[in-house]
């Protein structure tokens, strides 16, 4: 049973409705027009029901990450082509985040008290409330990686759970390619589910087939469409164009405009003559070009972007603020805060790590690493959130009872 008592079965749906209640109010109150990324993935769905090709609005097929506009296109087709059909969706995500981090809290915790906490962190944690209202990739990547990690933290080489890891982890990399460095924690369960072998098993390797096939059945049907409209099967053209961002003579920790680049003069151009994949491709072999002449300062910008990504957010935005967002800033400083301050206090107690610690670990550092290879934006960091909860709630209730047993 999921639920030992009626009333942990109605504090945990109370968690769930308040958290549908604030995203439902944050789309209700909040009116902010799509621009950017967010535009782009509705103009991809639109576009696609409409003409049966997929374009960004700036002519790309598929430069950014195809998997949140299919995931919305259902949903569209059902209840209207609005915005707000699509952050009510985000309204449903965010529900399935807040199911699933309650099972992987509770499974790690193995409290249904502390699996709330978590919850709670997680609900009231601002841009988890803001992000609703923006049509971003990272309200579908959240419940996706959420899913993964339950399913790792539940894994005991059943092949239901190998194949549901599979369609999972290929959706994931659909969504966003910052998932794909998480494959290592998922092969080395897949190999290792077994505590008491030591040697790999053909139990293993088949496990690790299963994966496999599954993933790139998964991915098949877009990697055609790609193949068919590119010339080459890929997932995404941008790959290139985010590693030049981040490996030129210009670069920072931060995001920047191709116009602020020394290709600037040029990049329409070069696009114009090339196409979409290889003027792309030729952007990647100038960010490899750099990164092998600049080795050194390669690293240490690198370096620098992996801190930047945990930076806490003291960031004052853009325009004039109101009063209101100022305090809705500080709030989200304070809770950040925490939040980090506590996660890095669980290496106080890494005695008591087992395997389940070092995969809510290495998920975490693995996802944040490929942004030390491009660029930061604070919004990426947002699903990777909640993993980051369950080790600060860790740390919270080894805090409690070790105090509480003193007394």
């Amino acid at each position: 049973m999921f639920f030992k008592s009626k009333f942990e079965l109605s504090t945990f749906v109370a968690v769930v409705v308040t958290s549908i209640v604030l995203k439902a109010l944050a789309v209700s109150f909040l009116s902010i027009t799509p621009v950017s990324d967010a535009i782009a993935y509705w103009n991809m769905a639109t576009s696609l029901m409409e003409t049966g090709v997929m374009d960004d609005g700036h002519g790309n097929l598929a430069f950014y990450s195809a998997g949140y506009p299919l995931f919305l296109i259902p949903f569209i087709s059902l209840f209207g082509k609005t915005y707000e059909v699509a952050q009510f969706v985000n309204v449903f995500l965010g529900a399935v985040s807040t199911i699933l981090l309650y099972f992987c809290a509770k499974t790690f915790l193995k409290s249904h008290f502390w699996a709330l906490i978590s919850c709670l962190a997680w609900i009231f944690y601002p841009p988890n409330i803001l992000y609703t209202e923006y049509l971003a990739k990272e309200n579908l990547m959240t419940p996706l990686l959420l899913g993964q990690t339950l399913l790792l933290l539940n894994y005991q080489g059943e092949k239901i759970k190998t194949f549901l890891l599979g369609l999972i982890f290929a959706l994931g990399v659909l969504v966003g390619s910052a998932i794909l460095f998480t494959i290592i924690p998922i092969i080395f369960f897949l190999i290792n589910f077994n505590k008491e072998k030591s040697r790999i098993s053909l139990s293993s390797i088949s496990n690790v087939l299963v994966f496999f096939i599954v993933f790139f059945i998964t991915l098949f049907p877009w990697l055609i469409y790609t193949k068919s409209h590119l010339g080459e099967p890929v997932l995404t053209t941008n790959g290139g164009f985010n590693l030049y961002l981040g490996n030129n003579k210009n670069s920072t920790a931060y995001y920047m405009s191709i116009m602020d680049t020394p290709i600037a003069d040029e990049w329409y151009e070069l696009k114009r003559e090339k196409g979409e994949l290889k003027a792309f491709n030729h952007l990647k072999q100038l960010a490899l070009t750099h990164i092998f002449e600049n080795p050194v300062s390669t690293i240490k910008l690198s370096i620098e972007k992996v801190i930047v990504f945990w930076t806490p957010p003291y960031h004052e935005g853009k325009g004039e603020k109101s009063s209101g967002e100022s305090l809705i800033r500080l709030v989200w400083l304070v809770i950040y805060s925490t939040i980090i301050s506590l996660a890095l206090g669980s290496l106080f107690f890494i005695r008591k790590f087992n395997r389940k610690h070092y995969l809510i670990l290495s998920t975490i550092l693995l996802y944040c690493l490929i942004h030390g290879a491009i660029y930061v934006i604070y919004r990426y960091r947002l699903p990777i959130i909640p993993l980051v909860i369950i080790l600060s709630t860790f740390t919270s209730k080894e805090i409690f009872y070790n105090v509480f047993r003193k007394r």
